[in-house]
């Protein structure tokens, strides 16, 4: 019979690296969630710069907006019906950026975050698994070689 040095607490049934498995994979489901909240900040900050550009964003609480009159022309009830909108920073009579609403930048922004972050979550399991098994495979080749001739019968 063969002898073999199995530790008490040790599963028989278990493999070397199933505590290395199951610290890969929970190292890949908190960088899938940090990819997450990344996306979530990225997509923010694109949003917001969008919107900043657009002049879409209002004043903050307790801020005067200085109000400018235009003394050569007439006031009257439809004063500025007729002009064409203004982006931000465009005198009046030109015609600048437009103030609506900047895209959908943020929200790509943020797919685009979390398809690369969730890719590279990915590959780098699959690497961490890929050598796992790699080292699973040259021990059982070790221990095989030593274990086959007397089960083959070659070596008595």
């Amino acid at each position: 019979m063969l002898d073999v040095d199995v530790p008490p607490a040790a599963a028989p049934l278990r493999r070397p690296t199933a505590h290395a498995r199951r610290a890969l994979v929970a190292a890949q489901i908190g960088l899938a969630c940090l990819v997450v909240l990344a996306a979530a900040a990225v997509g923010g900050a694109v949003q917001d710069r969008v919107d900043d550009r657009a002049g879409l964003r209002p004043a903050p609480v307790g801020t005067q907006q200085a109000v400018v009159r235009d003394e050569s022309r007439p006031a009257s009830r439809t004063a500025g019906l007729d002009d064409p909108p203004r982006g931000r920073g465009a005198a009046p009579g030109e015609i600048g950026r437009p103030a609506t609403r900047g895209g959908n930048e943020g929200p790509l922004a943020a797919l685009g975050t979390l398809l690369v972050g969730w890719t590279l979550t990915a590959a780098a399991g699959t690497v961490g698994r890929r050598r796992l098994e790699e080292w699973e495979h040259d021990r059982w080749a070790a221990e095989w070689a030593g274990v086959e001739p007397v089960w083959s019968g070659r070596v008595s």
